[in-house]
């Protein structure tokens, strides 16, 4: 009995305090990276645009829109995940993200491409040798943690948790009164049960009377 004791407390700290205070960080971390990207690319379009353009996946005008959209998006997934608004289907759109630019900065090293990853805005100028590795290995850390709040959204500080524990306490409450409803209206039976009964006491003690008379 100890044993399964102490096995179920581990688990509720786990789901309490640890789990949630990991995810807590990992949301306000990423949130904080991708606003930085966002605002960067945001803060100089072309330069984001050529960006795109440089990895030659897509066609020079898509590749333009890209550049536009990507920071948008970025800086709205950041915010969005700041509050704590949706964090599983936030991170799971930036887990599509970093997927796509795990898969561009690979294509770059393996077509033996010399470019900027333009990950974080910055210039088109090449002052030393990209690390397509070191990059790769980045966005791989941030795509664990993004698929970390996928599995575990739960977190404190957040908007979710302050709805969810709304209707947590709403559910409560309809079933007090669902619970007080069942209630009195088994006592009133219990009421009408009593009082039948004492009535058809007086009936008989009435007939009996009227016999021995």
């Amino acid at each position: 009995m100890t044993g399964e004791h102490r096995e179920v407390s581990n688990v509720g700290v786990w789901s309490t305090r640890v789990q949630p205070g990991i995810s807590t960080l990992l949301r306000l971390g990423m949130s904080i990276v991708f606003l930085v990207a966002g605002i960067a690319k945001l803060s100089n379009l072309t330069i984001a645009e050529l960006s795109v353009q440089s990895y030659q996946l897509l066609p020079n005008e898509v590749a333009a829109v890209v550049g536009v959209v990507l920071p948008i998006l970025e800086i709205a997934m950041a915010v969005l995940l700041l509050l704590g608004i949706g964090t599983r289907v936030t991170a799971i759109v930036l887990s599509l993200m970093l997927i796509a630019f795990i898969i561009g900065i690979s294509s770059l090293w393996a077509r033996g491409f010399v470019a900027q990853c333009g990950c974080f805005g910055g210039s088109l100028i090449m002052t030393k040798a990209p690390s397509y590795p070191l990059e790769i290995m980045r966005d791989s850390l941030m795509l664990l943690a993004t698929i970390w709040l996928v599995i575990w959204p739960r977190t404190f500080l957040s908007v979710d948790g302050w709805l969810a524990r709304g209707r947590a306490q709403s559910a409560y409450d309809d079933e007090l009164i669902d619970d007080q409803a069942v209630e009195d209206q088994t006592e009133g039976v219990t009421e009408d049960g009593e009082g039948q009964g004492h009535g058809q006491e007086e009936a008989g003690e009435v007939e009996r009377r009227l016999q021995r008379s």
